[in-house]
């Protein structure tokens, strides 16, 4: 395998995701394509990555970064489901430094997001090939394709609310949050839960890339949510230069 993902976990500060179950039938005929009935498009607000360290306790990884994409959803009326995006990271000859298998890219869909919805996603990549060795991204592009367009599920969103980020002495960290849905909403770990995704920005805002926290169920509406990182785990994730007052967490559902 030519390339891989890693799937680690945090957290941050505020935000919103749609909610999986619905009484509500899809359209006779819903649309797969790049835009709504209406017009509307996902739309690519602010795109941001980061060379991160390569741990020792991972031989045959040759590079890392991480990145994030925070996208919105410009329809009035249509959700957007599986949305594709493809995402390059290119170094200063605009060569991509990170590869999935054979192709240049890295493709990925995009949870589903509501009617208007603003959401961030983070990701982290890694190669073990030679080629990408001691190579430096320098340009990260995001290309959106279709998706698949239906009317909104139940407009529930989970808001991340009461965010600590604690360092600890021996150089790790302990995150917390909270996910609670809107008053009256109903939920069970079978039947709702949402990826929650952490990104980093620097202290003038600049975007510096995110990854995924995990999954959470709001059970009765609400639920505690965290993790605990080592200090080696907090330092190959954490730029130096992370501002974590500005960090954000965004909730989601949809993803596989």
């Amino acid at each position: 395998m030519r390339g891989r993902w890693l799937s680690l976990a945090a957290a941050a500060v505020l935000v919103a995701g749609s909610a999986c179950q619905s009484s509500e039938p899809d359209p006779p005929k819903p649309t797969d394509a790049a835009s709504a009935r209406d017009g509307g498009q996902i739309r690519v607000l602010e795109t941001g990555f980061h060379m991160t360290p390569v741990p020792a306790t991972a031989p045959g990884m040759t590079n890392r970064a991480i990145a994030a994409v925070i996208v919105e959803n410009t329809s009035k009326n249509q959700e957007a489901e599986t949305t594709q995006i493809r995402i390059r990271l290119l170094d200063a000859n605009g060569a991509p430094v990170f590869h999935l298998g054979s192709a240049e890219e890295v493709q990925v869909s995009l949870p589903w997001i509501q009617p208007g919805q603003r959401f961030g996603i983070g990701y982290i990549l890694t190669s073990d090939e030679k080629a990408s060795a001691n190579r430096t991204v320098t340009t990260m592009r995001v290309d959106v394709g279709k998706s698949y367009w239906r009317s909104p599920h139940k407009a529930q969103r989970v808001a991340m609310s009461d965010l600590h980020i604690q360092p600890r002495s021996d150089g790790g960290a302990d995150l917390r949050y909270v996910a609670t849905l809107p008053d009256g909403a109903a939920a069970s770990p079978s039947d709702l839960a949402f990826r929650v995704y952490l990104l980093l920005r620097d202290g003038t805002g600049k975007l510096l890339g995110g990854w995924p926290v995990g999954d959470v169920h709001p059970l009765a509406g609400r639920s505690n949510g965290g993790e605990t990182y080592t200090a080696e785990e907090w330092k190959k994730n954490v730029p130096a230069d992370a501002d974590l007052g500005k960090s954000e967490v965004y909730g989601a559902y949809g993803v596989g």
